[in-house]
């Protein structure tokens, strides 16, 4: 099923960057580790936990400092509390609790048509609530990379068309930790969301993925999407939560940071150039 605007040709042909900070609406920390590090020029764009409790804060600081047009979705369907009913009784999203429990990779590839029709109505949810706070989100992605599961990126291609919503991540298939079996099934992954137009990148990873990438082939001639996920040490330095490097020195390894663009550069990019 394609049903995105094809453009995949001229979006390979591309060469840009975009740096995404995960996680914004988090907490209140990580919002203001977000906010730094655009002031700062160590990110192009980020993605939006509309269901956790720095959400309404987020919005506030993002209209307070012109970064409506730099947001997408930060899909969430593995922690907190989700904002609809129906997935609260599905046992492989949620608890007793109704909370959303983390989820071990690989579990959906097939789901039951009423989890499809729970996962439909929550990532609606998690959108319509992001457009309510004036947020017009410009892609999508998720918390520990739950979109990447084959079955919920089917029920995701579906609510992005209805919704209008157009980008959405690629998986990290350059990862050389991974076993060859996972990169296999990532790079399959890939090729279903550039069939069907969605991508805006042709590679995913983190800083030492491109940096990698970049030295194998001795120049920067490619669409990369890096992610980091800011946040403050306890000595309240900048850093990534997931390294725990300071975020400026380890972004400053990207000769090009400057440079990075948003999702929505991207899109009026491609625009242009029809």
């Amino acid at each position: 099923m394609i049903f995105f605007a094809r453009n995949k040709h001229q979006l390979m042909s591309n060469k840009h960057l975009i740096i995404n900070a995960d996680d914004f609406g988090y907490n209140s920390e990580v919002n203001l580790a977000i906010l730094t590090s655009f002031s700062k020029g160590l990110c192009s764009s980020t993605t939006i936990m509309a269901n956790m409790p720095g959400f309404e804060e987020a919005c506030q600081i993002s209209n307070d400092n012109g970064l409506m047009g730099y947001i997408g979705l930060h899909l969430v369907l593995s922690e907190g509390i989700p904002l609809t009913d129906k997935i609260k009784k599905c046992s492989r999203f949620c608890d007793s609790n109704g909370r959303f429990h983390h989820i071990e990779e690989n579990r959906f590839f097939r789901m039951s048509h009423e989890e499809k029709e729970a996962v439909a109505q929550e990532i609606s949810a998690q959108i319509d609530r992001c457009r309510e706070y004036g947020i017009p989100l410009s892609h999508v992605d998720s918390h520990h990379h739950i979109h990447n599961e084959w079955g919920i990126t089917g029920v995701l291609f579906q609510v992005m068309k209805n919704k209008g919503l157009r980008f959405i991540r690629l998986s990290r298939h350059l990862d050389p930790n991974s076993t060859f079996i996972k990169n296999l099934y990532r790079r399959f992954f890939n090729v279903r969301i550039m069939l069907n137009g969605a991508a805006a990148t042709k590679y995913f990873g983190t800083v030492k993925d491109f940096v990698r990438l970049q030295e194998n082939t001795n120049c920067f001639t490619f669409s990369f999407e890096i992610m980091v996920h800011p946040t403050f040490s306890k000595n309240k330095l900048l850093i990534d939560s997931i390294s725990n490097e300071k975020l400026d020195e380890k972004v400053a390894r990207i000769v090009e940071y400057k440079k990075a663009i948003s999702f929505a550069e991207v899109a009026k990019n491609l625009l242009a150039r029809r």
